[in-house]
C-alpha cells in the first residue's frame, strides 16, 4: 500500500485548521506616503461599504503598505488618516468580484481634523495580477438584451470564449482559450456549481463534477437568477493558484445581499409568435410560424433586518414557454406504407406522413417538414441572509431551489421527450479578520440535482402511435423499458422510460490571507465529494434496419437488447494551494505559488461493480482485473506552479505590462460516468436477423454477470494521469484617462496527457463486443491574439468590445466519443483543428443613455429616461467532417475517402446558406477502414447577430421607477445555419443544412440561443 507523505499530511492539518482563495471577496491595498515619498507607518485605514455601512479597518506597516482582505463586492469609500497629516477620503471605489485593487495615497501635511476628498474611483487597469479575466458587472447585466434571462450569452463578452456545438454525450456549452468544453469550473459564492447530471442513461460528461447544474432549459437560472446576481468574473488564462480543479474558464458568480435600504421589484417579460419572424426553413416550405408563448415573471426584495447588522435578499423567477421549432427529416414514403405488411405497418406508421403524399412506386423515403412548439417550465427561488457581528466577523447563508421541465419533440418528431430536472443548493460561509494581518474565509455547501426522462409517441403529422406491444411486448412494460426503432435512411424514434438520475455534492473550502511586509500570502484547501446515483431502464430494445426497403422485404431487423441495473459512485477531489502576492516595488507586483490537486478514480457504492482492466496495451491479453481494483492508480505528484507579474510602465500606472504562466490540472474522470451503462452494470446482446413483432422478448435479454464473453465495455489505463494544461500570456493594457482602457493579449496553451477514448473491436475471444479504452493519448495547442476595449459608464456611454484571432488544434476534442483505435490510425494523425476551433470571433456590448432635451416642459418629459442597448456577435464557422453511418470500427464511425481535386462545397442558390456539400468529393471506402478525409477538414457556416434594446424609465414617487423595454434578438433577421450532418451515401438531404444554428448550439433552449430568427420581447419592471 502506498504511504501518504508525512509533510503533506501536516500541511493539510495546518490548512484545515486555519485556512481569500476562490471566495468571491476581494482586497483593497496600496501604499501611503508623505509628500517626500517616504512611507508612513501606522496610518489608519477605514474602508466603508456604502450599501451596508459595514466598516473594515486596517493600518499601514513598516513599509507603508496596507491591505484589507475579505471585502464583499460592492461600492466603497476609503478614509486614510495619521496625526500630523490631513485626512484623505476617496469615494466611489467599486470592488468587483475577486478583485485586488491597488490604491496609493500621498498624505499632505496638515491638521488631522482637516479632510480632503480624492476623486477618481478605482484604477481602470489591472496593476495587481498576471491572469487574463473579464468582469461583467450588474449594470451591464441589467441593461443588455439578455436572451432567456440567462448568463450564457454574456459569457461571450470575454475574449477567447466560444459557444460550442453541444452533443448528447458532450454537454459542455462553451470552450475557453482552447480548452475542452468539459474543462470549465463554475463557482457561486465561492463553492462549486459543477454537480450537473444528464436526465438520460448516457451521462456523457455529466455526473462526475465536470458539468454545471443547468436547468432543463439549458440555462443558469437553476443556479442563480438575473435578479439575484451581483456580478461575475471569468478567469480565462494563467490564473493564480487559488483557482483550479479545471484548466478552462473559472466563472465566479457572487449573489446579491441586502443593504441598509429596502430595494426590490417585480417584472414580466413577454414574447409571442405574432411579434417574431418566421424560421427560414418554414418560409422555404411554406409553413406558418409555430405557436410561441414566453412569459418570464418574478420579483425580488432585499433590505435590513437589523440596520447595519443583518440583511436579507430573496428572489423568485418563473418561466413558461412554448418554444417554436422546425425540422426537416426523412420518413417512410406513402408508397412504403402502402405496400407494408400489416404486421410491419405500425413501425412505419409511427413516423409522421411525408410532405408529398403522392404514391411513387419504388420510392421508400420522403421528406417531412415539422413545425411545432415545445413546452417548458421553470420555477427558481432563492433567499440569502447576511449577518455582521462586528467589523471582524460576518456570516452568510443562501438557499436556492429550481425545478424545471421540458417536453420536446426530437428524432422522428412524433417522439416527445419529457425531461424533469430539480436543482437544490444550500451554502453557508463566514468571513473572519483574526488580526490586522490575518483573515480567514470558510464556506460549506450541499447541492443536489435530480434528472429524469421518459419518451412517448403521438400523432404529429398524421403519425399513428403503435400499440404498446409492438415496441414493448409483454411481459415488459414501458414504465421500465426503453425501445427504439431506426433505419439508416430515416430518423429514429424512441419510447418508454429512459432514466432517473441523482447527483449530490458536498463542498467545503477554507482559505487564509496573511500579510507580512510587502507580501500578501494566501493558503487554502478545497474538498469536494460527489455521490452519483444512476438509475436506468431495466431493459432496452433497439430495432435496426439498413433501410426501409429491406425492412419491408424481410420483415426482420438487427436487434440489440440491453439489461441494466442501478449504479452508484463516489467521487472525491481535494486541493491545496499556497501563494504570495509580492509588491516588489510600487510599480511591480508578482503573484506566485503552487497548487496541489488530488483526484482519485471514482469508486463504487452499494451493490455497484466498476470494472478495472489489466494488460490494456495488449488486446490479445486484455482481461478483467481482480474485484476491488481501482479503475486507475491515484497520482500524488500533481503540483501546479504558477507565476504572474504586473508592471506599471509609467508613474501614473495607466500603462501596464502583464504576464503569466502556469500548469493547470483537469479532473480526468468525465467518461467514467459511462461505466454505469456498460459492463458489468449493463449487458447487451446483438442478433443480426430477428423477425418482428417480437415474441417472448425476455428471452433476448442477457443476464448481468462478470463472466466472459464480455459485451461492450469501457476501460481505463491503470496508469492514467490527470490531464494538464500549460498556459502562458503576455498583455499590455493602456488606460486613457479614467473612462476607457485598451488591452492586447497573447494567450497560449498546450494540453498534455489529455484523455482520448479509442474503440477496439472485439480485442480477444473473451469479448463478444467492442472495448472502449481511455488513455492519455491526446494533446492540444492554442494560440490567440485577444483585443479588448473597455469603457465603463462615462458620459452616458458604456462599451465593451472584444476580438479574438485564434487557432485551436488537438487530436481529440473530448473523451466521451470513441475514436478509431491506434491500430487503425495513429492518434497523432488525427491532429487538426479542434471541434470548437473558431478563427475569428468578435463580440461587443454598448449601453447609451439618451440625453434629455431641456430641463422642463413636454419635450423634456418625452425625452427623459431613454436608453439604447446593443449586443453584437460575429464569428467564423466550426470545422466538421463528412460521416459514414453504415458501420463502425470498435464503436467509432470512420470517415469517407476524399476525392482529390473536388471542392468540399458547391454553390447552390436554393440551399441554406447558398451552398451544399459536394457529393462527388466523398466516397465510401471499398473496405471497412478509416477513409482518407482528414479530421475536421471542412469549414462550416459562420454566425453573426445583432441584438438591440430600447428602454424607457418612468420615475414616479421617490425611488419608484417603471421600466418599459423592447428587446429585439437578431434584429436584422440574419439567417444563420447549422452545419450539415454530412452523411455520405444517403442522398442530398443530408449534405445541406437542415436547421438554424440556434438548434444544437450550446445546450441552451433554442429560443434563447444565438442563430435563430428575429424575436421581439416586451417587458415591464417596477423597481423601488
Amino acid at each position: 500500500m502506498r504511504r501518504f507523505p508525512l509533510p503533506l499530511f501536516l500541511l493539510i492539518v495546518f490548512l484545515t485548521r486555519a485556512a481569500i482563495g476562490q471566495s468571491p471577496n476581494g482586497t483593497i491595498s496600496g501604499l501611503v506616503l508623505d509628500p517626500s515619498g517616504r512611507a508612513i507607518v501606522g496610518a489608519e485605514i477605514l474602508i466603508v461599504n456604502d450599501a451596508t455601512g459595514v466598516r473594515y479597518p486596517g493600518t499601514t506597516n513598516a513599509e507603508g503598505i496596507y491591505a484589507v482582505p475579505n471585502l464583499p463586492p460592492g461600492p466603497y469609500r476609503i478614509q486614510v488618516s495619521k496625526i500630523g497629516f490631513k485626512t484623505l477620503i476617496k469615494p466611489d471605489v467599486v470592488l468587483n468580484v475577486q478583485s485586488a485593487v491597488a490604491i496609493n495615497f500621498t498624505l499632505p501635511v496638515g491638521a488631522f481634523s482637516e479632510t480632503l476628498t480624492v476623486t477618481g474611483g478605482a484604477p481602470l487597469v489591472n496593476t495587481e495580477s498576471g491572469s487574463v479575466s473579464t468582469v461583467i458587472d450588474r449594470s451591464l447585466v441589467e441593461s443588455l438584451p439578455l436572451n432567456g434571462r440567462n448568463f450564457n450569452t454574456l459569457l461571450q463578452l470575454t475574449p477567447g470564449v466560444v459557444i460550442a456545438q453541444a452533443a448528447s454525450n458532450n454537454q459542455g456549452q462553451f470552450s475557453v482559450a482552447g480548452q475542452r468544453t468539459s474543462a470549465n469550473n463554475f463557482l457561486i459564492d465561492g463553492v462549486s456549481a459543477n454537480f450537473g447530471v444528464a436526465p438520460t442513461v448516457a451521462l456523457g460528461t455529466t455526473g462526475t463534477g465536470a458539468a454545471q447544474a443547468f436547468s432543463a432549459l439549458g440555462g443558469t437560472s437553476s443556479l442563480i437568477s438575473v435578479e439575484a446576481l451581483q456580478e461575475f468574473r471569468i478567469e480565462t488564462s494563467s490564473f493564480a493558484p487559488e483557482f483550479g480543479r479545471s484548466p478552462g474558464g473559472q466563472v465566479i458568480f457572487t449573489t446579491r445581499s441586502g443593504t441598509n435600504n429596502f430595494h426590490g421589484g417585480v417584472y414580466e417579460f413577454f414574447r409571442n409568435d405574432v411579434l417574431d419572424a418566421n424560421n427560414w426553413f418554414a418560409n422555404a416550405a411554406g409553413e406558418p410560424r409555430a405557436a410561441e408563448r414566453y412569459n418570464n415573471f418574478g420579483g425580488y426584495l432585499g433590505g435590513p433586518i437589523v440596520r447595519g447588522k443583518t440583511f436579507f435578499f430573496a428572489s423568485y423567477e418563473g418561466s413558461r414557454l412554448r418554444q417554436p421549432s422546425l425540422q426537416v427529416i426523412q420518413v417512410p414514403s406513402e408508397y412504403a406504407r402502402s405496400v407494408a405488411d400489416p404486421t410491419l405497418l405500425p413501425f412505419l406508421a409511427a413516423y409522421p406522413r411525408p410532405d408529398d403524399r403522392t404514391v411513387v412506386p419504388g420510392s421508400y423515403t420522403s421528406q417531412f417538414t415539422g413545425s411545432f412548439s415545445n413546452p417548458s417550465t421553470l420555477n427558481a427561488g432563492s433567499v440569502r441572509l447576511d449577518h455582521t457581528f462586528n467589523e471582524r466577523f460576518s456570516i452568510f447563508g443562501r438557499y436556492n431551489e429550481a425545478p424545471s421541465a421540458v417536453a420536446s419533440r426530437s428524432n422522428a418528431l412524433s417522439e416527445i421527450d419529457s425531461v424533469d430536472i430539480k436543482t437544490r443548493t444550500f451554502t453557508v460561509g463566514s468571513n473572519m479578520t483574526l488580526t490586522s494581518r490575518l483573515a480567514n474565509t470558510l464556506r460549506a455547501n450541499y447541492s443536489l440535482q435530480k434528472a429524469g426522462s421518459v419518451s412517448s409517441l403521438d400523432s404529429l403529422g398524421g403519425a399513428i402511435p403503435p400499440p404498446v406491444d409492438v415496441l414493448t411486448p409483454a411481459p415488459l412494460s414501458p414504465a421500465s423499458t426503453f425501445a427504439s426503432f431506426f433505419t439508416f435512411d430515416t430518423a429514429v424514434y424512441q419510447s418508454g422510460f429512459n432514466a432517473s438520475n441523482r447527483n449530490s455534492q458536498v463542498n467545503i473550502a477554507d482559505d487564509v490571507a496573511w500579510m507580512r511586509g510587502s507580501h500578501r500570502f494566501r493558503f487554502g484547501t478545497d474538498w469536494r465529494m460527489i455521490l452519483l446515483d444512476q438509475k436506468p431502464y431495466d431493459a432496452f430494445l433497439d430495432y435496426l434496419a439498413n433501410d426501409v426497403a429491406s425492412f419491408l422485404s424481410s420483415g426482420q431487423v438487427q436487434f440489440f437488447a440491453v439489461s441494466a441495473k442501478e449504479a452508484e459512485y463516489r467521487i472525491h477531489a481535494f486541493s491545496l494551494y499556497a501563494q504570495d502576492t509580492w509588491s516588489v516595488t510600487p510599480r511591480l507586483t508578482a503573484t506566485y505559488g503552487v497548487r496541489w490537486e488530488l483526484s482519485p478514480a471514482p469508486a463504487a457504492r452499494g451493490n455497484t461493480t466498476l470494472a478495472a482492466w489489466r494488460n490494456v496495451d495488449n488486446p490479445d491479453l486484455l482481461a478483467l482485473a481482480p474485484p476491488g481494483t481501482p479503475l486507475w492508480s491515484t497520482t500524488y505528484g500533481n503540483f501546479a506552479p504558477r507565476l504572474g507579474i504586473a508592471y506599471s510602465l509609467n508613474q501614473k500606472g495607466s500603462l501596464v505590462l502583464r504576464a503569466g504562466w502556469g500548469i493547470f490540472y483537469d479532473l480526468g474522470a468525465e467518461s467514467a460516468a459511462s461505466l454505469g451503462s456498460t459492463f458489468p452494470n449493463s449487458a447487451s446482446t446483438f442478433l443480426d436477423a430477428v423477425s418482428v413483432p417480437l415474441i417472448n422478448p425476455t428471452s433476448y435479454l442477457p443476464p448481468l454477470n462478470t463472466q466472459p464473453p464480455y459485451q461492450n465495455a469501457i476501460g481505463f489505463s491503470p496508469n492514467l494521469k490527470q490531464p494538464r494544461s500549460h498556459q502562458w500570456n503576455l498583455a499590455i493594457e493602456k488606460a486613457f484617462g479614467q473612462e476607457q482602457a485598451l488591452s492586447f493579449t497573447y494567450v497560449g496553451q498546450a494540453g498534455r496527457d489529455l484523455l482520448r477514448q479509442e474503440g477496439i473491436p472485439q480485442p480477444n475471444s473473451n469479448f463478444a463486443g467492442d472495448f472502449s479504452l481511455t488513455r492519455n493519448d491526446a494533446f492540444s495547442n492554442y494560440h490567440a491574439l485577444q483585443v479588448q476595449f473597455r469603457r465603463p459608464v462615462a458620459n452616458r456611454l458604456h462599451v465593451l468590445l472584444n476580438y479574438t484571432f485564434s487557432h485551436s488544434l488537438d487530436n481529440a476534442s473530448n473523451d466521451v466519443q470513441p475514436l478509431l483505435s491506434k491500430d487503425v490510425i495513429s492518434a497523432a494523425n488525427d491532429y487538426s483543428s479542434s471541434d470548437f476551433d473558431v478563427r475569428h470571433n468578435f463580440s461587443g456590448a454598448a449601453v447609451f443613455e439618451v440625453p434629455r432635451a431641456g430641463h422642463s416642459g413636454a419635450l423634456a418629459y418625452a425625452t427623459d429616461g431613454w436608453s439604447l442597448e446593443a449586443l453584437v456577435v460575429a464569428r467564423s464557422g466550426f470545422p466538421f467532417n463528412a460521416n459514414l453511418l453504415t458501420a463502425t470500427i470498435g464503436g467509432a464511425f470512420p470517415r469517407p475517402d476524399r476525392v482529390p481535386g473536388q471542392p468540399s462545397w458547391l454553390a447552390d442558390p436554393l440551399a441554406p446558406g447558398n451552398q451544399r456539400l459536394n457529393p462527388d468529393a466523398f466516397v465510401i471506402p471499398p473496405t471497412l477502414r478509416q477513409g482518407t478525409e482528414g479530421r475536421n477538414d471542412i469549414r462550416g457556416f459562420g454566425l453573426s447577430q445583432v441584438d438591440l434594446s430600447v428602454l424607457r424609465k418612468f420615475s414616479f414617487i421617490d425611488k419608484l421607477t417603471l421600466h418599459f423595454r423592447v428587446d429585439a434578438f437578431n434584429v436584422l433577421n440574419h439567417p444563420n445555419f447549422r452545419n450539415p450532418f454530412g452523411y455520405v451515401g444517403f442522398g442530398p438531404a443530408f449534405l445541406q443544412s437542415t436547421m438554424m444554428s440556434n438548434v444544437g448550439l450550446g445546450g441552451l433552449n433554442p429560443l434563447f440561443q444565438q442563430g435563430g430568427p428575429r424575436s421581439l420581447q416586451l417587458s415591464l419592471k417596477l423597481v423601488f
